[in-house]
């Protein structure tokens, strides 16, 4: 039995959820091979804007390789309306400790959001929840949890707080849980929170959100003359996980005037 397989056949015996993984890995190819140069993700714009602008004038897409599509699938799991419920009542509880005060929190799975930064100019992203009082954006890791209880990875802070900023939210949650969570034989939910989840709370800072937005208008404005000349990678191991094509232009080793456009939608 494939790590996949097992994944799968745990959650639909522990929590009773169904996983269509045709339907995730549909998702993820639409998503990368339908952006156009009129829009951006939230999450591209915390990585090498070389990279992505590149992608965008040449028609390359970024393969979504299987660690991705294993983290999708933990996503629809914690997505689910029981699990989810269980989650967020655990949390409003701890606020309630905190702040003394209790509102009804709506909830809501995977919102979509789109925002015109410039004219024409579309700012988009998938919140995995949201809430009338806060955001949680879960990410999936094969990194030891006890790292991510010291500090949050700065692509995946800005992702959030870039929600925060474009939701006008002064707080949410970063969800870091282990790719080995619903592989195990783990049988009770708590005891999966406890062995492979990890909260994180994120305070929202303006001053990085207007960088973040300054940032996708350049990258916007790059795009439409046709240019890449834009302060990359962010951080040193992106090069060694760029794809050949886009390093061969990235670096000059290809003409850059052969240009293929990929139209608005």
């Amino acid at each position: 039995m494939t790590e996949l397989e097992k994944i799968m056949n745990n959650t639909k015996e522990l929590f009773n959820i169904d996983v269509n993984v045709f339907e995730i890995v549909q998702k993820a190819y639409e998503e990368h091979f339908n952006r156009r140069k009129n829009k951006l993700g939230c999450s591209e714009i915390a990585f090498c804007g070389k990279k992505t602008i590149i992608s965008r004038l040449f028609g390359y897409a970024i393969e979504t390789n299987m660690k991705m599509l294993h983290g999708k699938i933990h996503h629809k799991v914690i997505q689910d309306p029981e699990v989810l419920k269980k989650l967020i009542k655990a949390i409003d509880k701890q606020l309630e400790a905190i702040f003394k005060i209790y509102k009804p929190n709506k909830v809501i799975i995977e919102k979509e959001i789109s925002f015109e930064i410039l004219e024409g100019k579309i700012l988009e992203g998938h919140i995995d929840v949201a809430t009338s009082e806060y955001l949680i954006e879960i990410k999936t890791t094969n990194v030891p949890l006890k790292y991510w209880s010291k500090e949050i990875a700065p692509f995946h802070y800005i992702q959030a707080n870039t929600y925060l900023g474009l939701e006008q939210k002064q707080f949410g949650f970063i969800l870091y849980i282990n790719l080995r969570a619903f592989g195990s034989q783990v049988i009770d939910i708590d005891e999966v929170w406890n062995k492979y989840g990890c909260f994180i709370p994120v305070v929202f800072d303006k001053e990085i959100f207007d960088l973040t937005l300054e940032k996708a208008k350049l990258m916007f404005t790059l795009m439409e003359e046709e240019r890449w000349d834009i302060a990359s990678p962010e951080y040193e191991w992106e090069c060694k996980t760029c794809p050949k094509e886009i390093q061969a232009i990235c670096h000059g080793e290809t003409n850059n005037n052969q240009v293929f456009i990929v139209p608005n939608s």
